[in-house]
């Protein structure tokens, strides 16, 4: 969950749902801050399914989205995430032309630290590349009977303190019996 507040921090977490870039062939080189598509870019909404807008894909060729947007500049200073909530099923995230990481899976959460790629206060690219892999043990098309690929849920980046929990684990402890324990 993320926290209600930021100090210093007006609007902590930005959705970046709705129009986006779109590119259904992309060729060489698209982490370039240039890069333009050989016929222009179209739209597409995100979430949604590029079959379902559209857009004829193939399962193990790359399609590529790209949203510019502005971050505020009270972020500076913040640790900054960006969240994919579902993308199917391989993606490689780039963030104002730098490689951030890829992830494998269809309908899962992942994040990224993207604080020290982006820019407070000015416009940032981010391009996702994404993939119908059909040797991926999450293959959902396989059962869709047509290529599922795309960012299928919520994207989201925010700010959280420099300082936070990001992980913890409790572990609560059985006696021999495995009957009592104390938390």
């Amino acid at each position: 969950p993320l926290p209600c507040t930021v100090a210093g921090v007006n609007n902590n977490s930005i959705l970046l749902n709705g129009t986006w870039q779109f590119d259904p062939q992309p060729q060489n080189e698209i982490e370039k801050t240039n890069y333009k598509p050989k016929g222009g870019w179209s739209t597409i909404l995100v979430p949604g399914e590029c079959a379902m807008q559209g857009f004829a894909i193939e399962h193990d060729k790359p399609v590529l989205y790209r949203k510019i947007f502005s971050i505020p500049a009270d972020f500076a200073g913040k640790s900054v995430i960006l969240r994919f909530d579902g993308v199917c099923s391989h993606a490689r995230l780039f963030v104002n032309g730098s490689f951030i990481r890829e992830h494998h899976g269809g309908f899962t959460r992942w994040e990224s630290d993207v604080t020290s790629y982006i820019k407070p206060g000015k416009n940032n690219e981010i391009k996702l590349e994404v993939t119908d892999r059909k040797d991926d043990i999450s293959y959902a098309s396989g059962y869709a009977h047509h290529p599922i690929g795309g960012i299928l849920r919520d994207v989201l980046i925010y700010a959280l303190p420099k300082n936070h929990i990001s992980n913890i684990k409790i572990e609560t402890e059985l006696d021999k019996n495995y009957i009592n324990a104390s938390l």
